[in-house]
């Protein structure tokens, strides 16, 4: 009886209640559904994790008893042949995942030099790990061109097909792929090659000139180009790159162009070649600097006053004197600091004289 009566009850209800029913019904049949498609994803997640740490641990152990054995004075060949053998065994059985082979080589390498190093890249060209990076290139994904550019310089890819594979993508539209295959050139070659600032058009990010002058302080003095060449360039950030290098590397030998660069449209063009002639000691400077003294721009004027009280003489005293009474605190505070090293420079060399 009681279940007639809710069949009955049932049977009266509204038609807005069945469909609120059968809507809560399929939101919660949906929920469902989507725990166990997060639960299911999360434990693949999981699963992939493990065997990719359960195979780096394995490729690590191979390379690191490679290494280990060279060192205790067993014949380096014929340890890398065998250690090339168990990883061709590897690969026979379940397959090579060169992707993390690769990442495990080039994190190692950083801490190896010497024959080490040699030997981890020797192991690295036997078991063909450069052609997969180059193969990679090919890809239409511009984030797996410049992964495989990384992985090629990193292996120490010299081949001269490959070398003009990276120059061809070296002038792609995508400035990062650009930039990268400029970085790969760079790391690969005796000298550096900064012949693309000739044409570059686009901006020289501060990611890339921070990565170009890491590049840059691996080769001696004498294997770097003269960077006052490209203080003409009408790209500006190449021209502030340029003084940058200058400034770093020491080259004082074309200060005329370098003083040439005071007078730039560009500020920051203006307040680099500022910070340059004053660590590189250039006095000749100093003529164009005292014009710049009343410049409209704060940090010109700023920089001015400093190189002058670094480069100058009393000579200018009289031309920073009238700075003393500007309307910026600023100004006032640093000009009054510009003057009295000046002045120190006369009481120590008549110091210096007299004690002679």
């Amino acid at each position: 009886m009681p279940i007639a009566m809710i069949t009955d009850q049932l049977a009266n209800l509204p038609f807005q209640y069945w469909v609120l029913a059968v809507a809560i019904s399929l939101l919660m049949a949906g929920c469902l559904v989507l725990i166990a498609i997060l639960y299911i994803r999360r434990l693949v997640s999981a699963t992939r994790k493990k065997k990719r740490h359960d195979l780096q641990f394995r490729y690590q152990y191979f390379l690191y008893d490679a290494l280990v054995e060279s060192e205790a004075g067993k014949t380096p060949e014929a340890f890398q042949e065998f250690v090339v053998n168990l990883f061709r065994e590897e690969e026979e059985k379940h397959g090579l995942n060169k992707e993390l082979l690769i990442n495990i080589i080039l994190d190692l390498k950083k801490s190896l030099s010497g024959q080490s190093r040699a030997q981890l890249l020797e192991i690295a060209a036997t078991l063909k790990l450069p052609d997969y990076a180059l193969r990679k290139l090919d890809r239409l994904s511009f984030n797996t061109q410049i992964q495989a550019l990384r992985e090629i310089s990193g292996l120490q890819v010299t081949d001269s097909a490959v070398q003009e594979k990276v120059k061809q993508i070296q002038y792609a539209k995508h400035a990062a792929l650009s930039q990268e295959a400029s970085l790969t050139l760079i790391k690969l070659g005796e000298s550096p090659d900064l012949s693309f600032l000739d044409v570059l058009t686009t901006p020289l990010s501060q990611w890339q000139q921070i990565h170009l002058h890491h590049c840059l302080r691996n080769f001696e003095r004498h294997q770097l180009p003269d960077f006052s060449q490209w203080l003409t360039s009408t790209n500006e950030s190449v021209v502030l790159f340029s003084l940058r290098m200058i400034t770093e590397f020491e080259q004082c030998n074309n200060s005329e162009l370098i003083i040439h660069q005071l007078s730039h449209k560009s500020a920051n063009v203006v307040t680099e070649a500022i910070y340059t002639v004053s660590q590189l000691k250039i006095a000749s400077a100093v003529p164009t600097l005292v014009s710049l003294l009343h410049q409209p721009n704060p940090r010109i004027q700023i920089s001015s006053i400093r190189a002058i009280g670094r480069l100058g003489t009393t000579q200018q005293v009289p031309d920073l004197e009238s700075l003393r009474i500007d309307s910026s605190y600023w100004v006032r505070q640093i000009t009054v600091e510009a003057i009295a090293r000046l002045r120190t420079k006369v009481d120590s060399a008549s110091e210096v004289i007299h004690q002679s």
